[in-house]
């Protein structure tokens, strides 16, 4: 795993949170945020990984 890959699962991972964080408090806009927050990771992998196979 390089920094890359380390720093979209830490984006997704802070996703997850702040999205079950909205759920436990009911704030909706802070689970919005969070799930943006993980597809954002989630993206951010998938481009990674895509990119690194085409490399070898």
């Amino acid at each position: 795993m390089n920094k890359v890959e380390a720093k979209a699962t830490a984006t997704r991972m802070k996703g997850q949170i702040k999205e079950s964080v909205g759920h436990v408090t009911g704030d909706r806009r802070m689970r919005a945020a969070g799930r943006a927050e993980k597809v954002k990771g989630k993206i951010q992998l998938a481009v990674e990984r895509t990119k690194k196979t085409l490399r070898h």
